[in-house]
């Protein structure tokens, strides 16, 4: 898994943990498997951009935030379910 993509799964995962979203709940709203969602966000798989752009849109981030160096985990704007 490259860095970039080790990052971006960890501060998914951080985002999923603080807003208590399921990798279940995620993979229904974005229709894919539980197993490919989890593949990817527990880094077994490298994220695609698409995911992380996915992602992003719905949870209130912007892409970008999830590859800067600095990331700040932000309250709650929408909730995933």
């Amino acid at each position: 898994m490259t860095k970039l993509s080790e990052q971006a799964a960890a501060r998914i995962r951080a985002v999923m943990a603080a807003r208590k979203i399921s990798v279940a709940d995620y993979a229904k709203q974005t229709s894919q498997s539980v197993d490919v969602v989890s593949r990817r966000i527990n880094g077994k798989v490298d994220l695609s951009l698409t995911d992380i752009e996915t992602f992003a849109k719905l949870t209130g981030y912007q892409p970008g935030d999830f590859l800067n160096d600095q990331f700040v985990l932000g309250v709650q704007q929408e909730a995933v379910a």
